[in-house]
């Protein structure tokens, strides 16, 4: 009995950026083997393609639906079938085209905080009385320090895992570019 492979465009609309959602959608995917891409669009929405087994990619979608993810509120779900024979990547990835808009979208995000710190400063007096604190009993200085280098070494870790994602994102592209070619031709 052979497996009928589909192939979807799906849409998810409502509060899907800045919750964690690719990253649950990513690793839902892998873990039942669909192949395909994500990415977050600028209209809010996070956007995928994706090929898989008809049963494993409606079960796919009901979790995406129906399952309890912290932050993640889905107004709306849209999957249109996708006809045609295409490559896509062998895992479930994130596509890097949406980074620098996400880079200025969050940056935007963190300007309004700052804003609101601005306005209220009321915090401020219970800061400056923690750094006395630290100036009296200086103690504490090497578990921070111990601190900073494990953030540090975490962070040399995700830039080498980071280095790695771009070139495993440059091939997926180059692929994607046939395959958006051969969309073109037809």
């Amino acid at each position: 009995m052979q497996t009928e492979i589909q192939r979807y465009n799906i849409v998810v609309k409502g509060k899907v950026q800045d919750v964690g959602f690719r990253d649950y959608v990513i690793a839902l995917a892998n873990i039942a083997k669909i192949r395909g891409f994500i990415f977050n669009d600028t209209d809010g929405s996070v956007r995928m393609v994706l090929e898989g087994a008809e049963e494993i990619i409606t079960n796919f979608i009901n979790d995406i639906k129906f399952k309890d993810i912290a932050g993640v509120e889905i107004a709306s779900l849209q999957q249109r079938e996708i006809t045609g024979d295409f490559d896509l990547p062998v895992r479930f990835v994130r596509l890097s085209t949406d980074e620098m808009y996400d880079i200025d979208r969050k940056l935007g995000i963190g300007n309004e905080y700052l804003k609101d710190i601005k306005r209220d400063t009321s915090t401020l007096h219970d800061i400056k009385q923690d750094i006395s604190d630290v100036k009296r009993d200086t103690s504490v200085l090497p578990d921070v320090k111990n601190g900073i280098d494990n953030l540090n070494t975490r962070f040399d870790f995700y830039i080498k895992e980071q280095r790695e994602f771009n070139v495993r994102m440059d091939e997926h592209n180059n692929r994607l570019e046939k395959i958006l070619e051969k969309l073109a031709e037809k």
